[in-house]
């Protein structure tokens, strides 16, 4: 009798698991999003257009929308050529490209898609010239966060991480490769400039697209296709942005940077999430690192510590801070500004200090703050590895807060992340001059380095390949 008992108790059990796992699976299968084009016979070429939101109307500007599939590939190539076309019909353009992150897609109605169409209306108005906006959609959304399932969202949203960033390594091949080639060449064509863009996940595809592109560019002397790329929050292990910088030491102080990352001091995902996800991962390998730092002949550090850090959240790739004051103990300068004037004057940038103008968070509406890009003297890591041609800009939360932004305030294309931006577009000349191109000189080894806008210098670390 007591054998049976204990058969039917554990046959009871096994039919309970078998229901959960079933239940569970329903309600993975119920969350998930369908692996499709959202403009199925439609055209992917958004127009300007005015929408209700709760903060009241908003104009939103005319972008045209490009599609991959989970393998890389193009959902319809026919949107390359609207793209290309809306580039080739203007004169001068300011092409900006957009590459959006994980839990996002290209529905008409995403938050990301939605904001920046409203990054590109401001800088239509304040530019004064065509501004070409392309956002690069892919499945960064597998998991559906609306609707009935949305109780069950949030958890299996998260666990589509692992997934996702698979997605990304297959998003940075041929067909991708060539949509940025493509477009970049059409705005140089039209004698316009290009900017780039991308926010977690797609900052990842960007960097690992961009990054053998710079090598190869650096080494033949030739011009990057984007005049200026942002990283914005990027997705990715602080050891490629330390493979990317050791390659690129040739890249001339004079010539603007490559490649910007641009990270919110407190971004918990990349700067928690991240690491965790990582470490369960126990099959990592790790080997050491040796290299001489300062009057320690015999530093050594983890291979490993590079990979469960991203690069936002890694000191040592730290180079440049966005300054209030030009001097310690100085009272910031503010002024009455709206988007336009701010837009406008931080593109031209005139000014000889190479300053701008922020419209930061939490000031009062049209305040501007004159701010400085600066190289970073001092983190707390034991070291840090510079480069002119790609800087790391960490951010306080009166610019950027959190992974996305606040969706109130447009996630990251708010009023002063957009205003940063532009700011170091004119500072760095980005739309004055062509493409980054890099004077090919003598590696140097020597101990200090200029800092490519003038001011404070770092050690340079020169690290083994």
């Amino acid at each position: 009798m007591k054998t049976f008992l204990s058969q039917r108790h554990l046959s009871h059990r096994i039919l309970c698991s078998n229901l959960a796992a079933s239940l569970l699976a329903c309600i993975l299968v119920s969350c998930s999003t369908q692996h499709q084009s959202h403009y199925q016979g439609a055209d992917s070429s958004l127009p300007e257009e005015v929408v209700k939101q709760k903060q009241g109307e908003v104009r939103l500007g005319a972008i045209s929308v490009i599609e991959f599939d989970e393998r890389g590939d193009y959902w319809d190539a026919t949107q390359v050529t609207r793209a290309d076309k809306m580039i080739r019909d203007k004169s001068a353009p300011i092409l900006v490209t957009y590459v959006h992150g994980w839990r996002h897609d290209a529905r008409r109605d995403d938050t990301d898609l939605v904001a920046f169409r409203t990054f590109i209306r401001s800088l239509q108005d304040g530019v004064k010239q065509p501004v070409c906006g392309v956002f690069i959609g892919w499945r960064g959304a597998s998991v559906q966060e609306k609707g009935i399932g949305s109780i069950f969202s949030q958890p299996a949203a998260l666990l589509s991480f692992w997934g996702r960033k698979k997605i990304t390594d297959q998003m940075a091949g041929v067909p991708f490769n060539n949509t940025l080639w493509r477009l970049a060449a059409t705005a140089g064509d039209r004698h316009g400039h290009s900017i780039l863009i991308g926010h977690s996940f797609g900052g990842r595809i960007v960097e690992r697209t961009l990054g053998p592109a710079a090598v190869a560019q650096m080494h033949n002397n030739k011009a990057m296709p984007y005049n200026l790329t942002f990283l914005i929050n990027p997705a990715t292990e602080s050891l490629y942005a330390r493979q990317l910088k050791l390659a690129l030491r040739k890249w001339g102080k004079d010539s603007q940077p490559a490649i910007v990352v641009l990270a919110a001091k407190n971004d918990s995902a990349t700067g928690g999430a991240w690491p965790l996800a990582l470490r369960i991962n126990r099959g990592t390998r790790d080997r050491e690192y040796a290299f001489p730092v300062g009057d320690n002949k015999d530093f050594k550090e983890s291979q490993k510590s590079y990979v469960t850090s991203t690069v936002g959240n890694d000191q040592r790739q730290w180079t440049h801070q966005v300054l209030r004051a030009p001097d310690k103990g100085a009272a910031p300068q503010k002024v009455t500004m709206n988007e336009d004037q701010v837009i406008t004057s931080n593109l031209k940038n005139a000014s000889r200090d190479r300053s701008f103008w922020v419209r930061l968070r939490g000031e009062p509406e049209n305040t501007a703050t004159r701010c400085w890009v600066q190289e970073l003297s001092e983190t707390d890591a034991a070291h840090q590895i510079e480069s002119n041609a790609y800087w790391v800009i960490p951010l306080d939360k009166d610019i950027l807060s959190g992974h996305g932004g606040i969706a109130s305030e447009n996630g990251i294309f708010n009023n002063a992340m957009g205003d940063l931006m532009a700011g170091i577009i004119g500072a760095t000349g980005a739309v004055k001059q062509d493409a980054s191109r890099v004077p090919l000189s003598p590696r140097d080894h020597s101990n200090k380095t200029t800092a490519p806008t003038g001011g404070i210098t770092l050690p340079r670390i020169v690290t083994p390949f």
